[in-house]
């Protein structure tokens, strides 16, 4: 009976979890190496985490491979992007950053033109970055919790990140307070154990409620959101605050 509820208290399943968070973070950084393997690790770890809240699974290792594999195929096309994406925006900063520096050390006198556009483009480009890390988000979570295609998944994750805005906003708070670890040297080993894991069960914890009522309700495509039946979306934020009421 002691046994039983040592494996019941919270402190065991607060060490519980910390153990399999930090080997879901190992496992997304060892099968991020192929570069254009950094979706689907992300997205696997996501579904691992998911999957072990949602069926209270003990396994770590076996599951994460095997989400690894059946997402594989169908996330491959948003690594190959992602990896585009980083490359043409981190050149194209670098060259109008480089622009900035250069024209206010006078190295181009007089030539105001080229400051103001390098100047816009690189605010347009951190906006840019932004909106992209807000849709980026929801197209791992889209990608877990619903079968669709290439396309509607994109479109979906843009629609949910601008329909559910204040969970989207939290979401990308965690991100960029765990990759602000990554600057601070003396804290990067906690990012290297934690810093991919943590996060994504966080905003697990944080798109829960909304992605299972849409899945319970049988929507998959921005369309289906938008057409098939838009009282759903209605009920479910009335739902929201009625088990809110509840619960006070």
């Amino acid at each position: 009976m002691k046994e039983e509820n040592i494996g019941n208290g919270k402190l065991f399943t607060f060490f519980d979890w910390l153990w399999r968070l930090f080997v879901l973070n190992v496992l997304t950084l060892i099968t991020s190496l192929g570069i254009i393997t950094i979706f689907t690790s992300i997205s696997a770890c996501f579904k691992s985490i998911k999957d072990a809240k949602d069926e209270y699974t003990r396994e770590v290792i076996k599951p994460y491979f095997r989400n690894f594999a059946l997402l594989f195929k169908e996330t491959i096309g948003f690594g190959i992007l992602l990896v585009a994406l980083i490359g043409i925006s981190g050149y194209a900063y670098l060259w109008y950053d480089g622009v900035l520096g250069e024209t206010s050390q006078d190295l181009y006198p007089g030539d105001s033109t080229w400051y103001t556009i390098a100047f816009i483009c690189v605010f347009l480009m951190m906006g840019f970055a932004f909106v992209i890390l807000m849709a980026g988000i929801q197209t791992i979570i889209v990608t877990v919790y619903f079968r669709a295609t290439f396309m509607q998944k994109i479109r979906l994750s843009f629609f949910m990140a601008f329909k559910y805005i204040p969970s989207t906003l939290l979401e990308v708070v965690v991100i960029v307070a765990f990759l602000m670890l990554i600057i601070y040297l003396p804290l990067l080993p906690i990012w290297i154990f934690f810093g991919i894991s943590v996060p994504l069960f966080l905003i697990y914890l944080i798109s829960r409620r909304i992605y299972t009522y849409l899945q319970d309700n049988g929507f998959s495509s921005k369309d289906e959101l938008d057409n098939k039946d838009e009282d759903v979306r209605e009920n479910y934020e009335d739902d929201t605050k009625t088990n809110k009421g509840d619960k006070k």
